[in-house]
């Protein structure tokens, strides 16, 4: 489903850039998720990882002949005819994210005054506000690509984030409820609204959405999914996360 008007898609865009602010601001606040985080975060990775299936990598399958037929010369002709090349370097990249934050989890079981782990967490919150931008640039950049409404990218991101975000305040909850979700809010607010007033061809969005899908199915996998209890309730949820979205997705095209 694609609206023409493209009044009412903006509006839509907002909305949806306003629902990744809240998912950031108010997960703490969120108090059905405390005490059973685990069907939650498992809900909210099985709902990320049905967008990438049913939504982006048949994007990709879709616009990878039109890549490959677009003439173009330097660099760019050859990321352009490999978008799932792109996909993998997002993969690649957000893997060696999550090692990190893993990393830095596990050296804050040692004394303080770790150097590298202070090194670490400013890292892994850098990737954060990177990723949660990138995220909003892409929400706001598809009101100008004619693809299905924001809202609906917003509502699974949205979802995305409330399990990432719970795991961020769980880790350290002053550290997020002081600052982190702020700076988390501000860099979605930045990263909409380069999407909504800068122009890019159809080709760097797709690179763009390609990179961002191979990150997805890293996060929701290896920092998501690892960090809850392997029982059948989780599993559950993250198949019906899954199924539900998945369903979701197919009425609304």
């Amino acid at each position: 489903m694609i609206i023409e008007n493209p009044s009412l898609s903006l509006v839509l865009s907002f909305l949806g850039m306003i629902l990744l602010v809240c998912a950031h601001l108010f997960t703490p606040r969120f108090r059905f998720i405390h005490g059973q985080a685990g069907p939650w975060i498992s809900a909210s990775a099985g709902v990320a990882i049905a967008y990438v299936f049913i939504d982006i990598l048949p994007l990709l399958a879709s616009q990878q002949a039109k890549l490959m037929q677009t003439p173009h010369t330097g660099w760019l002709r050859y990321l352009e005819r490999h978008a799932y090349l792109v996909a993998m370097a997002g993969f690649i990249f957000h893997y060696g994210i999550a090692l990190n934050r893993r990393a830095m989890l596990s050296q804050r079981r040692e004394p303080a005054g770790n150097v590298s782990d202070f090194s670490r967490s400013g890292f892994t919150i850098l990737s954060s506000l990177a990723y949660s931008l990138l995220i909003a640039y892409l929400l706001g950049e598809k009101w100008d690509h004619g693809s299905e409404p924001g809202i609906v990218f917003a509502f699974a991101m949205s979802l995305h984030f409330v399990g990432l975000n719970y795991l961020s305040y769980e880790d350290d909850p002053v550290l997020y409820r002081r600052w982190l979700r702020y700076e988390l809010a501000i860099a979605t607010v930045i990263g909409w609204s380069l999407g909504i007033f800068t122009v890019v061809s159809d080709q760097v969005f797709l690179l763009a959405f390609s990179f961002l899908g191979g990150g997805i199915i890293v996060v929701a996998m290896a920092v998501e999914l690892p960090r809850i209890r392997p029982s059948p309730i989780d599993f559950l949820a993250f198949l019906g996360g899954a199924l539900a979205f998945s369903g979701l997705l197919l009425v609304a095209e």
